[in-house]
């Protein structure tokens, strides 16, 4: 599994806010943001691959944009229940750290979306490592 470069990051951003009204600043910012969180996820043991990564950053960079206009995905929540714990703990931080930028509380099935992103990576490093699922 190759691992994803953080300096896709820019890539990333620039691909998807490229139809955005954005200055250079907040993408200099957003950028350091999902770098920061990459790393907090490194730190947690969660380390993106070269696929999983820049879904996952790209789901950041649009999520952030919700938060940003305080528009939010409305869904069933069903599959919530299937989510580990601590992929819940490390997504509510994550949450916690883009909500200090705009002041609005990211909801729960946000959170859920960030979950399932990390929970699914969670899963494949344990699988490479052969370990019990």
């Amino acid at each position: 599994m190759k691992r994803f470069d953080y300096k896709e990051i820019c890539k990333v951003i620039d691909e998807r806010t490229k139809e955005w009204d954005i200055e250079k600043e907040e993408i200099q910012a957003l950028e350091k943001k999902l770098t920061d969180i990459m790393n907090f996820c490194e730190k947690e043991g969660v380390v993106f691959d070269s696929v999983a990564g820049p879904v996952f950053v790209t789901h950041l960079i649009t999520l952030y944009n919700r938060l940003k206009k305080g528009e939010f995905v409305d869904m069933d929540m069903s599959f919530a229940d299937e989510i580990s714990t601590e992929a819940l703990e490390l997504a509510k931080k994550i949450a916690s750290h883009l909500e200090g930028q705009y002041g609005r509380k990211i909801p729960d099935n946000e959170e859920a979306l960030i979950a399932t992103h990390i929970g699914a990576m969670q899963l494949r490093l344990k699988e490479e490592k052969g370990e019990e699922l």
